[in-house]
């Protein structure tokens, strides 16, 4: 994915172009850009049938053989973004452009499908953050939620998909969890859910995949620990928009864990306590147009394209 999104990259003379211009880098794929709604009132024929049955569920399509990508006007600045990225890479990925141009998306067996959905969300990531910018920007920052908060406005992407290439690149030991939007309960008390982690691939190799590595439940009671109390008041929005503490795992090692109370998915940083290491003061946080946005998971989960 990362050779492919260069080579578009350098098709573009955008290596290097911080905020990535992916319009530039759809131009120079060939590819033509319409509002979903115009897509919607005059389908390519062969696809109306297709298009009909999707539409309820999609944020953008890609009609591979018109060379034309649709992109839903009402989605945020940052989420257009990635989708427009996402389906220049259903394009520009030879293996899945000749599949779509043979047998179209609804022929594909779902597992392919998924495969495919994936690899263009890998794709538009290292469009979007223009391959190493972002990490080397990122490693060059605190091991703190701070960092991403301040990339994604440079890079014009979405505070989720900032924070988890943050994770996912970064050299140090450090793991990403998302909270759900609202409360729920857990042993019959109010509780903040866990829905998904993602870490750096130096945490993987200490605990494992963090949600799995550190035995972490769907669920903790707000009065199980500070990290699950900070968790619940950012939930609810009673507490700071940043707070940090040290974290005690099922494992018996101590984590440094920051809680950002970000909309709509709360999120939480989370390393490896060093001996005699205490938390650091709480930096003020101040959230930037692109961080405010908050993107949310829509921009890596759901994207249905063909």
């Amino acid at each position: 994915m990362r050779d492919y999104a260069s080579a578009a990259l350098r098709a573009a003379d955008a290596r290097h172009r911080v905020p990535t211009p992916i319009e530039d880098v759809q131009v120079a794929a060939h590819l033509t850009a319409a509002a979903i709604d115009q897509y919607i009132e005059a389908p390519p024929p062969s696809l109306a049938r297709k298009f009909k049955r999707l539409t309820a569920k999609i944020r953008g399509f890609l009609s591979s053989p018109d060379r034309v990508l649709w992109v839903d006007p009402d989605l945020r600045h940052t989420q257009r973004r990635f989708v427009l990225a996402h389906e220049i890479g259903h394009h520009v990925l030879p293996w899945q452009r000749e599949a779509y141009a043979v047998d179209g998306q609804p022929q594909l067996t779902p597992d392919t499908k998924e495969l495919f959905e994936r690899e263009a969300n890998q794709f538009a990531s290292h469009l979007l953050f223009n391959i190493d910018d972002f990490t080397d920007r990122a490693a060059a920052g605190s091991l703190s939620l701070t960092t991403p908060i301040a990339l994604s406005s440079d890079f014009d992407a979405s505070l989720i998909a900032s924070c988890r290439r943050f994770v996912e690149e970064h050299p140090a030991s450090c793991a990403l969890l998302v909270l759900g939007q609202f409360p729920t309960r857990s042993l019959g008390k109010p509780a903040a859910k866990l829905l998904y982690g993602v870490q750096s691939a130096s945490f993987e190799r200490q605990f494992g995949a963090v949600m799995r590595g550190l035995r972490l439940p769907q669920a903790w009671p707000s009065d199980f620990h500070d990290l699950a109390s900070d968790c619940y008041l950012a939930v609810t929005r009673q507490g700071f928009p940043l707070s940090t503490g040290i974290f005690h795992a099922l494992n018996g090692v101590s984590f440094l864990y920051e809680v950002l109370a970000s909309r709509p998915h709360p999120i939480v940083l989370i390393s490896p306590r060093k001996k005699f290491q205490f938390p650091s003061r709480v930096p003020e946080v101040r959230f930037n147009s692109a961080a405010a946005e908050s993107a949310g998971s829509g921009e890596q989960v759901g994207v249905t394209s063909g």
